[in-house]
């Protein structure tokens, strides 16, 4: 073997070494990022919350959408989790970058109102949990029309609102507000109960939710009618029609008695 082959083999393993050492310095520069950043911390993630305010006439309603920003530069996956787990919602669609995830809402149910949970993961394994609310203006379900009773019964009207934070709600008779302690009157959480109803408690009932989104007050009502018969109104209507019939018979026999006697009056005069 001449010294050309020899110089053949040194440039060879000098080119293998050089590939080595240059692999070898990309992992060492990597494990140095990696250590010099760290891992994930809540100053590395920021959520945005959003406000939903029901459509109105005396305004023009967008759409909501939540928020989650990655602000260092590292590959991470989002995920998000909604106010209600067991709730599927096709109100929603929701679209990642690398350092960005967005809850892009079509329309706005009530299981989409509330706390939403942003999760991102490194590849490490590192994962921060970070909040986006869902504010709302309140919701009022509509209560019935009217209820018809009797003197002596007793109503029940529950009120069903939502919004996020979560509305307080209350009561009125007409403009007055109810608190509860009148007389046979109670309040429970959202229902309303009256006993022992009598005519003069015949008036309008209006449930009233309110809360404050954003530092402006919002408030939603929904009315119903309780009317109050007396007791003896299911004995008018018979009243009336024995009335109708003891006239309708006195008619008849006077009649009759008078063509009778009129009979008799003209047989004499024969």
């Amino acid at each position: 073997m001449n010294w050309l082959d020899y110089s053949h083999i040194c440039a060879f393993f000098a080119v293998i070494v050089s590939i080595m050492i240059c692999r070898l310095s990309i992992v060492l520069f990597i494990s140095l990022v990696t250590l010099c950043r760290g891992n994930l911390t809540d100053r590395d993630v920021e959520t945005v919350s959003s406000v939903y305010l029901k459509p109105s006439k005396d305004r023009n309603v967008s759409i909501p959408v939540l928020e989650c920003k990655l602000l260092v530069n590292v590959p991470v996956k989002f995920h998000w989790q909604g106010p209600h787990a067991s709730e599927e919602s096709s109100h929603y669609t929701i679209t990642s970058t690398d350092s960005l995830s967005v809850v892009n809402f079509t329309r706005v149910g009530e299981h989409d109102i509330g706390t939403w949970t942003c999760n991102v993961t490194d590849e490490q394994g590192n994962s921060i949990t970070k909040q986006a609310n869902l504010y709302s203006s309140p919701h009022v379900r509509p209560l019935p029309r009217s209820f018809n009773l009797v003197e002596g019964e007793e109503v029940t009207v529950e009120c069903n609102v939502y919004g996020w934070p979560v509305p307080n709600l209350s009561w009125r008779r007409g403009d007055v507000s109810l608190n509860g302690t009148e007389d046979r009157v109670t309040i429970f959480n959202n229902t309303l109960k009256i006993v022992d109803l009598k005519t003069e408690d015949r008036d309008d009932y209006v449930c009233v939710a309110s809360s404050t989104v954003s530092g402006e007050q919002y408030e939603e009502t929904s009315s119903t009618l309780i009317r109050v018969k007396d007791n003896l109104a299911p004995l008018w209507p018979f009243l009336g029609i024995l009335a109708e019939v003891i006239i309708l018979a006195v008619i008849i026999v006077s009649y009759e008695c008078y063509r009778r006697n009129k009979k008799a009056d003209d047989e004499k005069t024969l």
